[in-house]
């Protein structure tokens, strides 16, 4: 009898010590998750139910806090954070003002812990395609917040907090979002259950430019991305989507510029020249669902260029948009073009973000060319059947 005791007693030390040691090790955080996975198991409780948004359906997330943009009966999975609102614009020079942060990203131990073997996965995926996967510095949105002008509040200017981060990064955490960790959590579960905190992401999020394009005589454009690019091929993508460089898109203080982003990239996909300044508009800030990338969203309005003269030439960087698509800047065929590519999208259940970013600009750009319309629009988009 003595014996059992004596052997328990030494069981019973074994185990605390064991657990006091893991305790003041790195493991402990990913142990004590793993318990409670497993109690939570053994209660019989389940994890969050998936919440389905459009064609999309995101797990380990509460509904609540996603606040998908809807139009109609149509659901498109990214969150408005600031403007879009029909009369919100951010203007060059003052209307975007961005801030560099002394400190940078701090990845935490049990993502850095999966880093490498996410970013090879996703090499080997760029692979398979014959698409670009090459690491270079990008523009990190860090944080936002802006003023209040004018009777309405209106939300400007709108500044942004800045970093470096690099495409490695975006690709292990912001499309990673979805790996599990040690400790049995996706990084969504554990770190971005909340796609309106930009202030504590762990996620590289590279802020992108997201703009239609509109000619003279009113034609707005979309564009096909190319199947070689890395990150959502094919389907449809803003006529100017693309990210801040830190190197390129700078003034001549050395702060970040958004306009100069959006300026560059119209240059290199669409126009082959860069549009002026003052054609370069945005309407607000956003956060894609899927993977939380945040983007600026508006319009290149080119004010002495037609739309045979724009068709003239392809895109420079066909690799990135294989082509341009022309549509009246009129309601009735941006809805048509709209709930037709909607509705395919999700009979098909084709979960492809950069398309909704098409669908949302146009959308944008149809709201602020036609406010005193847009309750015609959304009655319209109530019914996703084709007319």
């Amino acid at each position: 009898m003595l014996e059992l005791i004596l052997f328990l007693v030494g069981l019973l030390v074994t185990v605390l010590l064991t657990l006091l040691f893991l305790y003041l090790s790195p493991g402990w955080e990913p142990f004590k998750e793993r318990v409670e996975v497993l109690v939570s198991k053994l209660r019989g409780r389940s994890k969050r139910p998936p919440v389905k948004v459009g064609p999309m359906v995101l797990t380990g997330v509460r509904q609540a806090r996603l606040m998908p943009m809807t139009v109609g009966a149509m659901t498109l999975p990214l969150r408005r954070l600031v403007g879009g609102d029909g009369r919100t614009e951010y203007r060059p020079p003052y209307g975007i003002a961005a801030t560099w942060n002394a400190g940078k990203l701090t990845l935490p131990a049990d993502v850095l812990d999966i880093y490498a073997r996410v970013v090879e996965k996703r090499r080997s995926d760029a692979a398979k395609r014959g698409a670009v996967f090459e690491n270079r510095d990008h523009v990190r949105l860090d944080d936002y917040s802006f003023g209040l002008t004018g009777m309405h509040d209106t939300p400007w200017p709108l500044k942004l907090s800045v970093s470096v981060t690099d495409y490695y990064t975006i690709q292990a955490t912001n499309y990673g979002i979805d790996e599990i960790l040690a400790g049995g959590k996706t990084m969504r579960e554990k770190y971005a259950e909340d796609p309106g905190d930009l202030r504590n992401s762990v996620l590289g999020n590279p802020i992108a430019t997201n703009m239609s394009v509109v000619t003279a005589d009113k034609t707005v454009y979309v564009a096909v991305r190319g199947a070689k690019t890395a990150t959502t091929p094919s389907g449809f993508a803003p006529a100017v989507s693309g990210t801040g460089n830190p190197h390129l898109d700078c003034d001549e203080k050395g702060q970040y510029d958004p306009f100069l982003t959006a300026q560059r990239e119209t240059a290199e996909e669409i126009t082959g020249n860069p549009p002026a300044l003052e054609e370069i508009r945005f309407f607000g800030l956003g956060r894609t669902l899927r993977y939380q990338l945040p983007f600026l969203f508006g319009e290149v309005r080119l004010a002495n260029v037609t739309a045979k003269q724009l068709e003239s030439s392809m895109p420079r960087d066909s690799w990135e948009a294989e082509k341009i698509v022309a549509l009246a800047l009129e309601p009735d065929a941006v809805v048509r073009f709209v709930r037709e590519v909607y509705k395919e999208t999700d009979e098909n259940n084709i979960v492809n973000s950069a398309t909704y970013a098409a669908l949302f600009a146009l959308l944008q750009s149809l709201l602020y060319e036609y406010p005193d319309e847009w309750a015609s629009v959304v009655q319209q988009l109530s019914s996703l059947e084709k007319k």
